[in-house]
């Protein structure tokens, strides 16, 4: 149950933040046409220079975690 609450409070934190940045990317469109995909592509960029470099993500399906996995349930 901790870990469903967990994901519902990103799930939540995730969709305020398009709110803001979709306010914020209406302004950016008016002041120049093809700056809120400029924007976009930055974030999106930030946000897979994180996942490559999170030790946490990066050794997600990996064979080894997944057996020091398996072996603390049995």
């Amino acid at each position: 149950m901790k870990e469903q609450s967990r994901a519902a409070g990103a799930i939540g934190a995730v969709n305020v933040m398009i709110v803001l940045l979709a306010a914020f990317a209406m302004c950016l469109s008016q002041v120049f046409a093809p700056a809120p995909f400029l924007f976009e592509f930055i974030v999106l960029a930030g946000l897979f220079g994180y996942a490559c470099l999170s030790p946490m993500l990066r050794n997600v399906g990996s064979r080894v975690a997944t057996e020091e996995i398996n072996r603390g349930w049995i």
